[in-house]
Order: structure tokens, then sequence, then C-alpha cells
């Protein structure tokens, strides 16, 4: 069978599926994908988008960022899809890399009940920004709205919060929550305590590494195999330390920087 371009799927007129969001089960036909892709083709094109350009694409995971990367791809140019989560500090240094010649940013929009993403805040006692600061008020304000920066979502009409965006580990483009690795690992019987956290990796970007304080008997490779009796491969733990404990502050929080900048160094 002979290589078929990704574009290709713009010519099926159908009304079969093309794409499917595994999140909340939207789907899009190709009819739609193709009405929706020439679409922002043309609007790309009068912002100026040309062949050879970069265009840098700040969004979350969904059916809206393969649209825009198949009409960027669909004008010749460079799409280049960064994490949401990314601190403004990493924006400076991957946009001053890319050098891009156009930056697209989502604008804050709900999302259905089931669907992460980050938790946003108004009310009339909340600041209505900081003094002098017109960098930090643009970064974590929007229409009247306070980005807290942590990861949530809605179940049953409750928000349960998943962390710190800034704490996720991005693994080849997919977004992990600790959280939710940590509680798997806790699940194990001889587990009382977990931290997860990112290692560099010259593949992925990032890989998944945790410790762990054990009440019972246990090595890394049984808890390696209890993960992966709940979590997707690319989430269970490649790096696993046995510890004696976890630091924490004095209100509870888990310091996951500290323990991972002490343990990144080490192998297990």
């Amino acid at each position: 069978m002979s290589p078929e371009s990704l574009l290709s799927i713009l010519h099926e007129s159908s009304q079969h599926p093309a794409l499917i969001c595994p999140d909340d089960g939207t789907m899009v036909t190709h009819d739609e994908l193709a009405a929706s892709v020439h679409r922002l083709a043309g609007l790309l094109a009068g912002l100026g988008v040309r062949r050879g350009q970069r265009v840098a694409i700040v969004m979350p995971n969904g059916p809206e960022v393969v649209e825009l990367l198949l009409a960027v791809a669909g004008l010749g140019a460079t799409a280049a899809p960064m994490n949401p989560g990314y601190t403004q500090a990493e924006y400076a240094f991957y946009l001053s890399d890319l050098d891009p010649g156009l930056l697209l940013i989502q604008a804050g929009r709900d999302l259905p009940a089931g669907q992460p993403g980050e938790v946003a805040v108004r009310g009339p006692g909340l600041t209505p920004g900081y003094l002098g600061d017109p960098e930090a008020n643009a970064e974590s304000f929007f229409d009247g709205w306070f980005r807290t920066g942590d990861r949530g979502l809605l179940e049953d009409g409750h928000l349960r919060l998943e962390g710190r965006i800034k704490e996720l580990i991005i693994r080849g483009g997919e977004n992990i929550s600790p959280g939710e690795v940590e509680d798997a690992l806790k699940a194990h019987p001889a587990v009382s305590d977990a931290v997860c956290f990112g290692i560099d990796d010259d593949k992925y970007g990032q890989v998944v590494g945790a410790a762990v304080v054990l009440k019972g008997e246990a090595d890394p490779a049984q808890l390696r195999a209890r993960c992966r009796a709940s979590l997707a491969d690319f989430k269970v733990p490649k790096v696993i330390h046995v510890v004696n404990e976890i630091p924490r502050t004095p209100t509870g929080k888990i310091q996951r920087s500290r323990i991972a900048s002490r343990l990144n160094g080490r192998q297990r």
C-alpha cells in the first residue's frame, strides 16, 4: 500500500467519522472536518500565513487542534503545538527558539463535565489584578476571570482538582497528572505514601518517575506491574525510588520539585 498524505482525509466526502475525541465522545465527520479546515486556512492566509512559516499553537487537546494542524499544513506552513501548561519562562524560551510568524492562543471556554482543564474563578471578592505588573495580569486574567493554575474537572456537579498544571508531566505530547499515578501507587497494599514527577528524557521530553514509602514488602517491578493494571502504559513510572519519607510543607502539601531534584540523578 502506498503512503498517503494526512491531508487526503479532507478529500473523502462522507458523513463517516474523521475524528473522535476519546475524552467526551465528540465526533467530527469528513465533511465537517473539510469545511472547518478550509475555513481556518482562509483565515490564516488572511493573517499572512505563508508556505515555510512557523505557526505556534497554544491549545488543549481536542478536535480544534487537529483542524488547525491540517489548516496550517494545507498552507505549506509548519505547526508548532505548545502545551498550555508551560510557564511564562518556558513560553519565552520556546517562542524565542521557534520564532513563529503567528501565535494562536485559545480564549477561555467552558468545558463539558468530565473533561479536564484549567480552573478559573471570578467573584466580588476577587482582586481586579496585580498592582504595577501588567505581564502577570495578562497571564492570569481574562474577561474578569482569574486563572488559578489548577487542573480540574466537573463530576456530578462537583469540582475535582487534579493538581497544578505546571506540575503536569508531558511525555511525547501526552499530559500526565501526577496525582493519578500517585493514586495508582498508593492503591498497592505495601505503599503508605507516594509522589510522582517528571524526568527529562531525550526521546519523549519527559518520562514518569516516582518515589514511594513502603509499609510492607514490594519492589519497583511489582509496583510498576500494579500500575499497569489501572494506567495507560505511557503513565507507568519508568523509575521508582524507595525512600524513608516524602517531604511536605507545614500545611501537608507535597514538595514535588524538591524531591524530584534530589532523586532525578539516581536510578532504581
